[in-house]
């Protein structure tokens, strides 16, 4: 598949499953990759400050969660932004068919995530745990899983590069 085919493929699926805007179904959205990941990886939350023992539950229920952006409560902007996951995968994604500029992206990342220390192997992880919080609201057919693998693998691939030539030991 071309980067172009492999890139239309997975923005479909997010065109139905993760949206970013402020309507109700995109905000819902947010939530629930977030409450995917906290019910089915705990050990991801914490990445996420104050919100260590949050249930998939706590994710739906919460002001943090719920809220956009507050420029009272810096957790909230910084780490808590119901679709900040989502903003950045569909960036990955729609920059996938300009490889300069997606792997450009993938160093900012890196960039921006240095002080979390995050394991390497999550990088690719990642993409997995994204596609399977998917395929709970949406159909994600074998192609359209693969597409996003590879677009993952190359993403992973390229920060793994950023990290080494850091000299970073996560």
């Amino acid at each position: 598949m071309s980067r172009l085919v492999i890139k239309a493929k997975c923005m479909k699926v997010l065109n139905e499953a993760g949206r970013v805007g402020t309507d109700d179904e995109a905000i819902q959205h947010g939530k629930n990759f977030y409450k995917f990941m906290f019910g089915h990886h705990p050990d991801l939350r914490v990445f996420f400050k104050g919100a260590e023992n949050f249930t998939p539950a706590d994710v739906q229920n919460s002001d943090r969660f719920a809220k956009q952006g507050n420029k009272n409560s810096p957790l909230i902007l910084y780490f808590l932004n119901r679709q900040k996951l989502l903003l950045a995968v569909r960036i990955i994604i729609n920059t996938y068919d300009d490889p300069e500029t997606f792997r450009a992206y993938a160093r900012e990342t890196i960039n921006r995530h240095i002080k979390f220390k995050i394991d390497r192997a999550l990088w690719l992880a990642f993409f997995t745990v994204l596609v399977n919080s998917l395929k709970e609201h949406t159909i994600v057919d074998e192609e359209a899983e693969k597409a996003f693998l590879q677009i993952g693998k190359e993403f992973s691939d390229e920060c793994l590069k950023h990290i080494v030539a850091l000299n970073l030991c996560n």
